[in-house]
């Protein structure tokens, strides 16, 4: 009875290994390479996001004509945090919650609602919050 001789059987175990270590390598390069550029949008997002604040603070004191080429550089910034998958989330008048929105402080105005907004929230395309919302919450009193 012939049998196939042992080399052979022992190349083709270390072929199939190398296989797979190859394979396993290039799962978690691969997922390297996904959470890098993850981390680089998350980045870029975020500043984003703090010159769509700053932009709102001037937009707050500026006066015509500046306002109005403000308002639309903020616009555009906006739209650029969009296309990127990403949602600005806290505005005056929204009602808290502390899942989106972080409370810094309380304000006069309506119980339980934004009634500042120090540093907008950020949600992704998925629904996660990246970042929440720093506000100043209502606690009655005058508006």
């Amino acid at each position: 009875a012939a049998t196939p001789p042992p080399v052979d059987d022992a190349l083709d175990k270390a072929v199939l290994s190398l296989k797979a270590d190859l394979a396993n390598v290039r799962r978690h390069q691969e997922a390297q390479v996904k959470q890098a550029r993850q981390e680089g949008l998350q980045s870029m997002v975020s500043a984003l996001a703090d010159t769509f604040d700053d932009l709102s603070r001037a937009i707050d004191v500026a006066t015509e004509p500046v306002r109005t080429g403000l308002l639309a550089v903020r616009s555009r910034v906006e739209a650029r945090l969009a296309a990127a998958g990403v949602e600005l989330v806290g505005a005056v008048g929204d009602a808290f919650d502390p899942a989106l929105h972080e409370a810094t402080g309380v304000g006069a105005g309506p119980v339980g609602t934004l009634v500042a907004i120090l540093q907008s929230g950020l949600r992704d395309s998925d629904g996660r919050v990246v970042r929440a919302a720093k506000a100043l919450v209502g606690q009655g009193g005058a508006e």
